[in-house]
């Protein structure tokens, strides 16, 4: 995978929000979480990066919709998540 600038830009983007996603979870502010989600979601899909992608979603399913608490298994989705940003080719 031959990386550009914008691909380096949208990988620092995707864990900058994957931070604050985490950070929000912590302090159970779920709307917060879910939006930094949906950003990691939407950027990942963008960029092509399709196993970002899908963990993203399956965190956003266990985050649940607006309004309610997040279903078990959460905290097990978003350590998925970072390990599939681990596994990007940007070291």
């Amino acid at each position: 995978m031959k990386r550009t600038e914008a691909d380096v830009l949208t990988f620092a983007e995707i864990n900058l929000d994957c931070i604050a996603m985490n950070e929000a979870a912590l302090e159970r502010d779920w709307a917060e979480a879910r939006f930094r989600c949906h950003l990691v979601s939407a950027r990942s899909a963008e960029a092509g990066f399709a196993g970002v992608n899908a963990a993203a979603n399956w965190v956003e399913q266990q985050l649940g919709p607006r309004g309610s608490e997040p279903i078990g298994g959460y905290a097990e989705a978003m350590l998925d998540l970072a390990d599939e940003i681990d596994a990007l080719p940007f070291r």
